[in-house]
């Protein structure tokens, strides 16, 4: 279930907030001034005091960080959770960031960890993985979260909700990824054989506005500070402050030319300006930011509503903790620096056999794709059928998008005995496909399992810190 808005509007209606109308979103006193760093320095988009003022949103959850890094701590540490957008030329809009916390504050270590950026997965995964090993983050001050959809994912807003319950309350700032379609039907900067049918589409356009407004909708809930793309690009397209009136006002192809790789993803230059404009607002003195009261360390009500069950385990190739145990299937590995790891298999009859600590409920985490040749596999747990699993989407897996594929958690055993289980993956041959290509080609990422959040079993396992933050659940008051 996805997050649930108060009121739907239409595209054309979001376009014109986005575009067309820069609203500051705060009002700073004192004396502003641009993020340091040779990074920061060399950029020239959205860089004047007006423009870096629409395209933030403050939140009162930022102060904390603003006073921290005054006191000059001996360091600092940064974590980005994301996709591949927030991989971009070297996680640039991190980097950017770091660079110019560094030439603020020279006597702090300001240390990133982008372990958590994994092109293609969802929030979902980055949320099993929280539950099920929450002390590995405990000590980040600043979490920064770029996805490029997050909001209308299963278990965003849950992540969200974990990472503000941490014990160190960290500042968590969402960066807004804007995707090319919102600013222009792509017909003036893509031909066809740069694949322009893929993204332009009414549905996709429609698709991408309404992630855009459930994201700022969850911002409001949580009195998040958000980085906005859209506020940027906007501003070059149509200036709205007279300090960037000066500069003649950008084309839809400028856009496209000068930040963006392909309709979704950024080049370096577009994915500095994020980066700037998160310095810019993090690292304002506290004195210049809003006067807001302190945020109320009680969560409001999930819009997501109560999640029936928790995460007890995951075993996952990202830590080599799910590792084969059967026959023709090979841990395979790829994506950036070779970071992706997947146990695959594209012969039929592979096997995989898998015991599993206690749980109730058992889900698998794969590669889905709707272009290429993806197969099936049948679940067998503890020596009865549990039907099957198909790697294929049944239309693109992006709504819109042609071409990409992601990884998604599928459940494959509900209301099973709170005890340990035997699993086994078949990979079967297949006559008939819903993907595009007929093939057999499986790739494996985790195995999660989880209990009933309404019953004590997963309050037996469940970690200090998480029982004491009874907003969570409601279950576990």
């Amino acid at each position: 279930m996805g997050v649930v808005v108060d009121k739907l509007y239409s595209p054309e209606e979001i376009s014109l907030s986005i575009l067309h109308a820069c609203t500051h979103n705060h009002t700073m006193t004192g004396v502003w001034a641009p993020a340091l760093g040779k990074t920061c320095t060399a950029v020239r988009e959205c860089r004047s005091q007006c423009c870096s003022k629409c395209a933030t949103q403050t939140g009162r959850r930022i102060r904390s960080f603003a006073e921290l890094v005054r006191q000059e701590p001996s360091r600092v540490e940064v974590l980005t959770v994301g996709n591949s957008v927030a991989e971009t030329a070297n996680y640039a809009t991190s980097r950017a960031f770091i660079d110019a916390a560094r030439a603020a504050f020279p006597r702090t270590e300001f240390r990133s960890n982008v372990g958590k950026v994994l092109g293609g997965y969802e929030p979902q995964h980055f949320y099993h993985w929280m539950r099920t090993f929450p002390s590995l983050y405990s000590k980040y001050s600043l979490v920064i979260v770029q996805y490029m959809e997050l909001v209308g994912k299963r278990h965003a807003e849950a992540a969200i909700r974990l990472l503000l319950s941490l014990p160190q309350a960290p500042t968590v700032v969402l960066v807004e990824h804007c995707v090319y379609q919102v600013m222009d039907n792509c017909t003036q900067a893509f031909n066809s054989s740069q694949g322009s049918r893929k993204y332009c589409s009414d549905g996709y356009l429609r698709h991408s506005l309404r992630e855009l407004q459930m994201l700022w909708s969850l911002a409001k809930r949580y009195d998040l500070p958000v980085i906005s793309n859209c506020k940027a690009f906007g501003e070059l397209l149509q200036p709205k402050c007279a300090e960037d009136r000066a500069t003649a006002s950008w084309q839809p192809r400028d856009v496209r030319q000068h930040l963006f790789y392909d309709f979704t993803h950024y080049v370096e230059r577009g994915a500095l300006i994020a980066g700037c404009l998160l310095a810019d607002l993090l690292l304002s003195p506290p004195h210049v930011l809003p006067d807001h009261p302190e945020p109320d360390p009680k969560l409001p009500s999930s819009m997501e509503g109560d999640e029936k069950y928790l995460p007890a385990f995951m075993n996952t190739t990202a830590d080599g903790s799910l590792r084969p145990n059967g026959s023709g299937w090979t841990l395979g590995a790829g994506g950036r620096g070779g970071r992706k790891m997947w146990l695959g298999a594209d012969i039929p009859g592979a096997t995989l056999h898998f015991r599993t600590p206690a749980c109730t409920n058992l889900a698998l985490e794969l590669y889905r794709h709707h272009e290429l040749a993806m197969g099936l596999v049948h679940v067998t747990i503890d020596g009865q059928s549990f039907g099957t699993v198909d790697a294929c989407c049944p239309e693109p897996c992006v709504p819109g998008a042609h071409g990409q594929g992601m990884y998604q958690t599928v459940v494959i055993g509900e209301s099973l005995p709170l005890a340990s289980h035997d699993v086994e993956l078949t990979l079967v041959d297949r006559s008939r496909t819903e993907c595009l290509l007929l093939g057999h080609r499986f790739h494996l990422v985790s195995l999660i399992g989880r209990v009933e959040a309404r019953g004590p079993d997963y309050n037996q396992r469940i970690h200090p810190w998480v029982t004491a933050a009874s907003t969570l659940m409601p279950t576990l008051h």
